[in-house]
């Protein structure tokens, strides 16, 4: 389980949410919440994690960390190239 289908899962069962009813909020398959918290699915773009962010009443300090994981599990690869011009990254 990668870190943000696992901050998804915690963040959605502290809001005692079914992934069901997460997807469907989301307008997706009633099955993509289940599939992206088992990682079958790589983090979704920027405005969807952001709606996600919001259906999950996430405050500020949970919704960058849920943003920040998104966008580096994003990179996948890339992340070697962003980290090594920005090394400042690895500080935070």
């Amino acid at each position: 389980m990668s870190k943000f289908s696992y901050l998804c899962k915690k963040y959605r069962l502290r809001k005692k949410l079914k992934a069901t009813v997460l997807s469907s909020k989301l307008t997706k398959h009633k099955h993509y919440i289940t599939k992206l918290e088992l990682g079958f699915y790589r983090p979704p773009d920027f405005n969807k994690c952001l709606e996600l962010a919001l259906f999950l009443k996430l405050n500020k300090e949970e919704r960058d960390l849920f943003l920040e994981t998104a966008f580096l599990e994003r990179l996948g690869e890339d992340k070697v190239f962003l980290l090594t011009l920005y090394p400042e990254l690895l500080e935070s």
